[in-house]
């Protein structure tokens, strides 16, 4: 199958590294007039919907990708030319139904990001460390504060410096070893988007990270999934407890080993980009 894929962003964007280059990277990438399907990764300007519009009038099938909240008159100006929408989550099309959104849609998941080959061990790393965009810290703060007033070294790893914390930039090619220096990542989402994928801590878990995490429906999911019901924190207390639980070399060794098999088998880069791949045979004869 050949597909051309319009990304959103570059790859230095996780969603689009995700989305785009990572199934890309094994499905292959296509140019007209030798393509079947067009796929869109929430490129929503102008210049793309009439590009969408005319591939779709050539008789070409026009997918948008949406892993993000999308205002309406984006949906319905998508719809006009999509003979398919897909997501990244249950949650993420649940948002769109309750908006009205009617289209065929289906769910196909984040890969593992920075393309490892196989899942780490634990790397021997102290303290805890938060990752993300800076704007999207207001939702963990709470717990980098309630883990600092225990006397747990921290950090961050973001693009962009926050005041309150030490700060290590986000670069994607030294990010695995930089999260690794550090025995626990801690992970929210915001509770006005509870969409959002697992992405973040399929990735920390495969690098050898585990993960506590909060108010998040898709990491509550995975954690219990992975039989790790603890690590899904509700307020101090249960963020202190699992900390402290984790300091215990053997407890970080069995939460590997709960989460990662589940993990590897489930998101990997090969095991997703097939996924993709018998959505669209199933929805499309395509060339």
């Amino acid at each position: 199958m050949r597909i051309q894929w319009i990304p959103r962003y570059t790859i230095a964007a996780a969603s689009t590294r995700l989305r785009v280059h990572v199934p890309a990277g094994i499905l292959g990438w296509a140019e007209p007039p030798a393509v079947g399907v067009m796929m869109i990764q929430k490129a929503v300007d102008a210049l793309v919907f009439e590009q969408a519009r005319r591939f779709a009038e050539g008789g070409g099938r026009v997918v948008y990708d949406f892993d993000d909240v999308m205002p309406q008159a984006v949906l319905l100006e998508a719809a006009r030319s999509a003979s398919l929408f897909t997501v990244d989550t249950r949650e993420r099309l649940g948002w769109f139904r309750e908006r009205g959104f009617q289209q065929d849609c289906e769910i196909w998941p984040d890969p593992i990001d920075y393309q490892p080959t196989a899942p780490l061990a634990a790397g021997g790393g102290e303290g805890a460390a938060w990752f993300g965009n800076i704007p999207n810290f207001i939702c963990a703060r709470w717990m980098l504060e309630a883990l600092r007033a225990a006397g747990a070294p921290l950090r961050i790893i973001a693009e962009s410096p926050c005041d309150a914390f030490p700060f290590t930039r986000w670069e994607y090619a030294t990010f695995p070893g930089e999260l690794r220096r550090s025995r626990v990542a801690v992970l929210s989402h915001l509770g006005t988007d509870q969409g959002k994928s697992e992405n973040k801590m399929v990735a920390a878990i495969t690098l050898g990270v585990p993960c506590i995490v909060a108010d998040s429906i898709s990491y509550r999911k995975l954690a219990q999934r992975c039989g790790l019901d603890w690590c899904y924190v509700r307020g101090a207390d249960e963020l202190l407890a699992a900390w402290q639980r984790l300091q215990d070399d053997r407890e970080v060794e069995a939460y590997l080993a709960a989460a990662q098999p589940v993990i590897w088998e489930n998101y990997r880069a090969e095991v997703v980009a097939a996924r993709l791949l018998e959505i669209l045979h199933a929805r499309f004869d395509c060339r």
